[in-house]
């Protein structure tokens, strides 16, 4: 019975978590898809000034990757779970794994950009503090689903 509840509880957080992330994305990745500079106004992009027009350019890109395919695969697999259908563990799974993988690409590249002409970005600390628990929720989410799949 404690089992059923701790299960239950888990898919709770799973699916609250995904939902956040989905809110989170919706307006600060295909916000920036549909006017970036409202999202540098808002605190959720950088400008040129801070990342150069090349970040500008890459933060564009992962803003198209993500409205295509993160936010899709995001919202099959929150209503597949809900619904319990079996596509719907595919679907988080693999918005999971993105889940975990955008965290670790950007921190790593503002770290590797530290001191490169014209990257003025200031924010590594605050950047840390979000994305590292959105990394470490797409992997306990991964590795919650892999749980239910031995069962």
């Amino acid at each position: 019975m404690a089992n059923a509840r701790q299960e239950k509880l888990e898919m709770a957080v799973l699916q609250a978590g995904g939902l956040a992330l989905l809110a989170f994305v919706l307006v600060g990745q295909t916000g920036a898809l549909l006017n970036y500079e409202w999202t540098v106004a808002a605190g959720l992009q950088e400008s040129a000034d801070q990342v150069t027009p090349v970040g500008v350019a890459f933060n564009i890109g992962f803003a198209v990757a993500d409205t295509l395919v993160y936010v899709p695969l995001l919202v099959a697999g929150l209503a597949g779970l809900w619904l319990g259908h079996p596509w719907g563990r595919l679907a988080m799974a693999a918005a999971l794994g993105i889940t975990a993988y955008w965290p670790i690409v950007c921190l790593r590249a503002i770290y590797e950009a530290a001191g490169a002409p014209g990257f003025a970005f200031s924010r590594q600390t605050i950047y840390a503090a979000l994305l590292l628990p959105v990394m470490a929720y797409g992997i306990w989410g991964l590795a919650f689903l892999l749980r239910q799949d031995r069962k």
